[in-house]
């Protein structure tokens, strides 16, 4: 693991960046999963507080209003449940669009076109996937039956979540690096794709720690982090020889 730690210090260090077509497969794929576990930790520290507090909505069954679902619509009382000081609604006036506006303490709730979870990744899940939810009573039967798996749901979420970033990734990475080795290629520098894939990977995850340490601790997406990948990427790019070979290089 020496080796590996030591290609993060040759890219802080701005040293024998070309050398990094020596990095082993292995810790390519080391990298691809470190990124996407930095990549989805934020969401899975903020959405497990969102969960606990689901957990602890058992025993407000008496306090549920009536309702039903009905066209994946919510039709029923308006009602705001207090839990720990944040709230749980039903509300058949406000639809996904206005979730952009609700408070803080509202964590969870069943609005017009679906169930909002705040911290989920997209906020609002539509009633289509709770078909077994049809009304008041449905609900309350839920939350004896099933409220004690709801952790076993969050990882599940969790695992299908890292399966999609990591593709996302990937591709977003093959992207980066075939742009990247088409530039160096038509300016003449001796270049490989898998290379600036490599090189791109450990910059990434140097990148990504301070991001989530930053969105971590204060709650916002640092959305300049790539402009501070530009210095490794140029310097990475006047450490490349030139190519001179006429003939076309050919990975």
């Amino acid at each position: 693991m020496t080796s590996y730690f030591n290609y993060f210090i040759r890219a802080l260090t701005f040293k024998k960046y070309p050398l990094f077509r020596t990095v082993n497969f292995r810790y390519l794929l080391y990298n691809l999963i470190l990124i996407t576990l930095l990549l989805i930790l934020p969401s899975a520290i903020s959405l497990l507080s969102t969960v606990n507090q689901i957990n602890s909505i058992s025993g407000i069954e008496d306090e549920i209003p009536s309702f039903e679902i009905r066209d994946e619509q919510y039709f029923g009382e308006s009602k705001e449940i207090t839990i720990r000081e944040e709230s749980f609604i039903f509300d058949e006036d406000l639809t996904s669009e206005d979730v952009v506006t609700f408070d803080q303490h509202i964590f969870a709730g069943f609005i017009q076109d679906g169930i909002y979870i705040r911290d989920l990744q997209n906020d609002v899940l539509g009633y289509f996937y709770i078909g077994g939810i049809q009304d008041e009573d449905d609900l309350k039967a839920f939350i004896d039956r099933h409220l004690s798996s709801i952790y076993f749901y969050y990882f599940v979420y969790l695992t299908l979540q890292f399966f999609l970033m990591i593709v996302m990734a990937i591709l977003s990475l093959t992207v980066i690096s075939y742009a990247l080795d088409a530039v160096s290629r038509m300016m003449k520098k001796k270049s490989r794709f898998m290379n600036w894939f490599k090189f791109v990977t450990f910059i990434c995850i140097i990148l990504l720690v301070p991001y989530v340490l930053i969105q971590i601790i204060f709650g916002y997406s640092f959305y300049l982090i790539i402009l501070l990948s530009i210095p490794f990427i140029v310097h990475y790019y006047n450490k490349l020889p030139a190519n001179r070979n006429k003939k076309p290089n050919i990975n």
